[in-house]
Parts: structure tokens; sequence; C-alpha cells
């Protein structure tokens, strides 16, 4: 390298400090879809049981056969409901078939899911809503034997079954999770190495990499969820399975 071009590069901290920024957006990318997907029971555990699962079944009113395009959560009327991710209310609004219902929107993901049935409604359309929020309450409207949520979820405009959607979030979350700790172990380098500098130009950039560490810090939090089991088995089956990312297997 010429003398000209060493006095034109910029020091390693620099260089870091801009590496580092450049991490921030692929991170919060990372986050937002981690956050938006919808893969958390949308009713709080050990509150309810599944009564029907996804895909072919003999309707329990019509005793038709037909395809359940979702899950069926048992659960006491009353019963709060919480959005499975974070998402904007798009419909609200009544059946003859689901009664009362509800339906979120999990953008920038092509997500959307839905909760039929309903008690009582307690957001408006258009508000925002997140994982601890309570959107509605579980019900009996429409045509239904008791009182329970439908929960539907859809990708692009097709259903697809909620159990199903636990195992990408943990490989999304752990896909986050790796890239965060990268993230960190590379700027710590970065504010040991900007310390130890001794030009001033180096000592300039340490409240950037100090900046930014605290930033990938905060950004590397995320709340812990269970999964939708996919049979009628226990409840303590279920929950074990899903400590285990594992799906039981479905009753026949």
């Amino acid at each position: 390298m010429s003398d000209d071009q060493q006095l034109n590069s910029p020091p390693p901290s620099v260089l870091d400090s801009l590496r580092s920024r450049a991490e921030i957006p692929k991170l919060r990318a990372l986050r937002t879809a981690v956050r938006h997907f919808p893969a958390r029971p949308p009713i709080p555990d050990s509150t309810w049981h599944l009564s029907s699962q996804y895909g072919p079944r003999r309707h329990p009113v019509t005793y038709d056969d037909s395809f359940h395009a979702g899950v069926d959560l048992a659960a006491r009327s009353g019963t709060p409901i919480m959005p499975p991710a974070r998402g904007v209310v798009t419909a609200i609004g009544r059946s003859q078939r689901s009664g009362l219902y509800l339906r979120l929107k999990h953008a920038p993901l092509p997500y959307q899911s839905s909760f039929a049935h309903l008690s009582t409604v307690v957001v408006q359309r258009g508000d925002t809503v997140s994982l601890r929020d309570t959107i509605a309450t579980v019900g009996e409207s429409g045509r239904t034997t008791g009182p329970h949520l439908h929960f539907r979820v859809e990708r692009n405009g097709r259903p697809v079954d909620p159990a199903s959607l636990y195992r990408q979030y943990v490989s999304l979350r752990d896909s986050f999770r790796a890239q965060s700790a990268r993230s960190r172990r590379r700027i710590q380098r970065s504010v040991r190495r900007a310390r130890q500098a001794p030009d001033t130009s180096s000592y300039s950039t340490l409240p950037h990499l100090l900046e930014i560490r605290s930033h990938i810090r905060s950004m590397s939090r995320l709340p812990h969820i269970s999964t939708v089991p996919t049979s009628t088995s226990s409840r303590r089956d279920a929950q074990d399975s899903a400590s285990l990312g594992l799906r039981p297997e479905a009753s026949q």
C-alpha cells in the first residue's frame, strides 16, 4: 500500500463503527419478522384444551365431512384472547356461521390471523396490538356446540396449520439470536480496540461504538412463547412436546 493510500485510509475503529452500524438494519429486519410471526397460542396456557384440530373432520354441528381450516380451542366464556404476534386489526364483524369475529394482519409478513365465536371485542379496526394486549374474549356466538375459540392463520390468503408455525418461529428466532450474538461479540471487540488505540480518531469513535452496542443489546430481547398442540391429547403431553420443539401425533 502506498503512503497516499495509508493517509487516506480510515483507522480500524472507524471501519468497525461503519460495519457495526450496517448490521443494525439486518438485525432490525430479523427482529421485526420474529415479533410479527403468529406462532403463539392466543389463549393463556392452562385455560384451554384443543377440541378440534386442523384438517379433515366431521363437522360437530352438521355432521358433514369437511376440512377444518383452523383449530378450535375450548375455554370458558370470557377467557381473554391475545394476539399470536404483533399486528393490526383489519376487520371486526358478525356472521351466522362465525358469530362475532376479528381479523389481524401481521405485516410486513404475509400472515393474517382470525378469531371467531367471540363473546366481546375490546379493540377497534385499525388498532395496533402486541402480544400482551387483550383483543377479545371467548364466547359461543355463531354456529357452535359450546364456548370455544376458532383460531385460523393464513399465509398469502391460504390457510396453514397454526401448530406447524412453531418450528418455523424457532428457526427464525434462533437465526436472530445467532446474528445478534455475532454482532455483540464484534462490537465488543471494536470497543476494546477503540479504548486501547493511541490515536484520537479511534477514541472519537468510541461514543458511537458504545451507542451501537447499547442498541444491539436492546434489540436482543425476545418474549418466550409456547405452541398450539396438534392433537386432542393431554395438555401436559402437548406442553412437553412443545418444550422440545416437537409436534405430538394427531389423534385418529
